[in-house]
């Protein structure tokens, strides 16, 4: 990989300093479900985010009706429920438990959920044409 990008991009690739020396672990339990303050019955956790060149990793959940448009990079993983997606690249469609989305940079989905839903947000790294300073 290196050396492709390397070749590509005509420059040498160069990596961040280290800035943990174990694994992550968090516990999900341990945290708070965060209302949306705009749109009724849709609720957070931020499990960790390091930033837009990084990942992150958050928890939705719907209940039943609630409605939220989810926007790129991201994947979606529904851990139960069911939520019905009105995107303009798919025909109306529903997601259920162990389904996955994949919204790539820029891209938006209104979702509803059928009935109350958890998902599991991965978040992705945004990158532009420039490199980080």
């Amino acid at each position: 990989f290196q050396a492709a990008w390397e070749h590509a991009r005509g420059q040498r690739l160069e990596y961040p300093p280290q800035r943990f020396s174990r694994p992550l672990i968090c516990d999900p339990s341990a945290m708070h479900w965060v209302a949306d303050a705009e749109r009724a019955g849709i609720f957070h956790k931020t499990l960790w985010d390091f930033g837009s060149r990084t990942i992150g990793l958050r928890l939705l959940r719907m209940e039943s009706a609630g409605t939220i448009v989810l926007s790129g990079p991201i994947s979606v993983f529904v851990l139960s429920g069911r939520i019905a997606l009105r995107a303009e690249r798919v025909k109306p469609m529903s997601l259920q438990s162990q389904d996955v989305l994949h919204l790539q940079s820029g891209e938006l989905v209104p979702c509803t959920a059928e009935q109350s839903s958890e998902c599991i947000v991965f978040v992705h790294p945004t990158f532009s044409g420039s490199t980080p300073s």
